[in-house]
C-alpha cells in the first residue's frame, strides 16, 4: 500500500528534475511480467526484499536515495540490516515516512488512537458490529488519523488495487490486532551493528503513531537523524502536506547527493 500511495508524490518530485525509480507495490508486483499472484503461503520478507534488488539491478542504479513510508520504511531498514557494504554505500540517503519502531508498537497506537473515537465507534472498530457501522467506524478513524482528504485520487487507486492476500499475509485480517508476517518485526533487532545513511524521519503531527513512538525510533536508530512533522496531516502526510513535504524531500536530498 504505501509504496502505491507514494506514487504522486514520485510523479511530481520529478519536477525537480530527479530521476524516481518506483516499485509498483500494492501486492500487484506480479502484472509486471503477466504472472499469477503467489499464493499467501509464498509471501515473506525475502520476497519483497528479491523484487527490491531485481528492480535496482535491471535499471542500474548504482547509488541512489531511498524513501519508504510504513510498511516500505519496515522494508527498507530489514534491507539495509541484511545488505553488503557495498549495497550499504550505494545508499546515499534515507527517508522513514510514519514509520513505527516496531509492528507490535504500532498496533498498541493503532489501539489507541481507536479509543480516541466516540463510543459507539470505538467499540465497532476493535470489536462485533454490524458492517456498516464498522465502515462508518473505521472511515472517521482514517479521517483523524491518516488523512483529511480521504477521496484524494491516489487513495481511490491504491484501495481499487490492493491485493486482500497479501494484506492479510502480512499483517493478520485485523489491522488492530498483532498477526501475520509482520508480528515480530522491531527495529531494534536490526540495527545493532548497521550503519546507516544519513536519515530523516517524516510523520504528520494527527498520524495514528503517537510522537512517542516516533521518538523511540528515532533513538533506535545509529546515525544523525532529522525529524520533520506537519502540522494537520495524518499518517499520508504527503497528501495532507503535499508542498512542504516535497519541498523537505527535496532539501534532505539534494543535500546528500
Amino acid at each position: 500500500m504505501s509504496l502505491k500511495l507514494q506514487e504522486e508524490v514520485a510523479f511530481d518530485y520529478t519536477a525537480w528534475g530527479t530521476g524516481i525509480a518506483f516499485a509498483i507495490g500494492c501486492g500487484k508486483s506480479y502484472l509486471a511480467s503477466g504472472d499469477t499472484a503467489p499464493p499467501a503461503e509464498d509471501y515473506s520478507l525475502d520476497l519483497f526484499l528479491n523484487e527490491l534488488r531485481a528492480v535496482k539491478s535491471a535499471l542500474g542504479l548504482e547509488r541512489c536515495h531511498v524513501l519508504g513510508h510504513g510498511w516500505g520504511g519496515m522494508l527498507a531498514l530489514t534491507a539495509l540490516s541484511r545488505a553488503t557494504e557495498e549495497e550499504k554505500q550505494a545508499v546515499a540517503s534515507l527517508s522513514l515516512a510514519s514509520v513505527p519502531p516496531s509492528y507490535k508498537q504500532l498496533i498498541q497506537d493503532r489501539q489507541k488512537r481507536a479509543r480516541e473515537l466516540p463510543g459507539k465507534l470505538r467499540d465497532a472498530l476493535v470489536g462485533d458490529a454490524p458492517a456498516d457501522l464498522k465502515a462508518t467506524a473505521l472511515n472517521e478513524y482514517r479521517r483523524r488519523f491518516i488523512t483529511s482528504r480521504p477521496d484524494a485520487g491516489c487513495l481511490n487507486v491504491a484501495s481499487a488495487g490492493q491485493s486482500v492476500v497479501v494484506h492479510t499475509a502480512m499483517i493478520g485480517p485485523d489491522q488492530y490486532q498483532v498477526g501475520g508476517l509482520l508480528k515480530d518485526w522491531a527495529a531494534a533487532d536490526l540495527l545493532s551493528s548497521v550503519h546507516l545513511p544519513p536519515t530523516m524521519v517524516l510523520r504528520g503531527e494527527d498520524e495514528e503513531l503517537y510522537s512517542s513512538s516516533v521518538d523511540s525510533l528515532v533513538q533506535s536508530l545509529p546515525s544523525i537523524v532529522t525529524v520533520k512533522s506537519f502540522a494537520g496531516a495524518g499518517s499520508y502526510a504527503h497528501i495532507d502536506a503535499w508542498e512542504p513535504y516535497l519541498e523537505s524531500l527535496n532539501t534532505f536530498m539534494s543535500d546528500h547527493d
